[in-house]
């Protein structure tokens, strides 16, 4: 079973609060969204597309509770408990199969009268450069012979590709869930890949292709993360 992303903690209690905890609000972003519509990334984060979904929105009532979230094409599961340290965490509804990147879910409320935490569980996971290639091999092919995919050497040659202030623009995932946490354990995450850019691709590479596909956009969130300071001045 691969790795999940449980992330964004609610705490559901009566009367019900309003607003999102922990979370990015995109505005009129969401209401607009469409299949065909550019990702948009709630912000220039270091390493570029983030893994994790983000809760844009949550409402209750006494028998349901609505979430709304902004993040990759895939498979969701609302989860709930009454106790958001140990657990146990239980399935609130049925999986949400997300075809856009703004999604939303009712699932019903377990128990009105108590209170409850609910997560957003997502099952996707990173699978690196050489597996898009087998279907992408005329991009992996350009990328191959691109900076980005010697970007952690250039930190090895200087001593710096260990530190991870570094290591989020050198390298896939960096601290994020299934990602790059060094070159024994995660040598498929090396450098900068695909999946910085577009998000990460188990899913898509292991599912419905025409139904999940990564991120596609131009947004210069996606690069400003990275590319800005002493690196790119004037991006």
């Amino acid at each position: 079973m691969k790795p999940t992303y449980p992330s964004n903690l609610r705490r559901i209690a009566r009367p019900a609060a309003t607003g999102p905890v922990a979370a990015v609000i995109l505005g009129a972003l969401l209401g607009a969204s469409a299949q065909a519509q550019m990702y948009r990334p709630p912000s220039n984060l270091p390493g570029g597309v983030p893994a994790a979904a983000t809760i844009t929105s949550y409402s209750q009532t006494s028998s349901n509770a609505t979430f709304c979230w902004y993040g990759m094409q895939g498979l969701y599961q609302v989860e709930a408990s009454t106790n958001a340290v140990l657990g146990p965490w239980a399935p609130a509804g049925g999986v949400a199969v997300a075809s856009d990147f703004a999604w939303c879910q009712t699932v019903p409320n377990p128990d009105p009268t108590n209170a409850y935490f609910f997560r957003l569980n997502q099952s996707n996971y990173y699978g690196s450069a050489n597996s898009c290639g087998g279907c992408h091999s005329s991009k992996y092919s350009e990328w191959s012979f691109t900076a980005h995919a010697t970007a952690l050497n250039t930190l090895a040659n200087i001593h710096q590709d260990s530190n991870p202030a570094c290591l989020p623009c050198h390298t896939v995932g960096y601290g994020q869930p299934t990602g790059y946490t060094s070159r024994a354990a995660t040598p498929h995450l090396t450098d900068v890949g695909c999946e910085n850019c577009h998000g990460p691709a188990g899913w898509h590479i292991y599912s419905d292709k025409t139904l999940i596909r990564p991120a596609a956009s131009i947004d210069p969130a996606i690069c400003g993360g990275c590319h800005t300071g002493s690196h790119h001045p004037t991006y």
